[in-house]
């Protein structure tokens, strides 16, 4: 919807899970989908999966120079605060919108 609304020049508020594809600011581009119990995020070149119910990240890949998904990279220090950045910006996400959906609340007042 972000981006549907930056074609339009839409400058009213609005409520939107997600952002206008045609920004540049990469900084705050997340991208997220579950299966089940299992959340995954995509944030700049890197992949995570998360188990919710074990709280524990499963997997931390690079898929720009990873193409292959081969190296695990969750348990490497170098990309812990990557790591760390992602899971809680995944979490703060997944709170955020059960508790819309819990309340019905998916609009602005």
């Amino acid at each position: 919807m972000p981006t549907l609304l930056g074609y339009l020049n839409y400058d009213k508020d609005y409520f939107a899970f997600g952002y206008d594809v045609n920004k540049t600011d990469n900084d705050y581009h997340y991208t997220y989908t579950t299966s089940g119990n299992i959340y995954q995020v995509f944030h700049k070149n890197y992949s995570m999966q998360y188990d919710l119910p074990s709280n524990k990240v499963i997997n931390l890949y690079d898929f720009k120079d990873d193409f292959g998904f081969k190296e695990n990279l969750k348990d490497n220090d170098k990309y812990k605060e990557i790591s760390t950045n992602m899971l809680n910006n995944l979490k703060a996400f997944a709170q955020q919108y059960h508790n819309k959906m819990n309340n019905n609340d998916l609009s602005l007042r």
